[in-house]
């Protein structure tokens, strides 16, 4: 999740870890909202569920 988490905040732009619990809120909600459904989300080496999870973030996170 640590490689999700990076790659999160690489997306929203962010640097140092003053978010982190934010965007790891907005990882576990994307992958939740997928496995409802019916995507197995145990596959994160697919950039199709990547890309889904980060335009989650993108889409969701609240900035400062």
């Amino acid at each position: 999740m640590s490689e999700l988490l990076s790659k999160a905040k690489d997306v929203l732009d962010v640097t140092g870890t003053y978010k982190d619990d934010e965007i790891s809120d907005l990882l576990d909600a994307a992958l939740l909202d997928l496995e409802i459904a019916g995507v197995n989300t145990d596959l994160l080496t697919d950039p199709l569920i990547i890309r889904a999870v980060l335009t989650y973030c993108l889409a969701n996170f609240k900035g400062e």
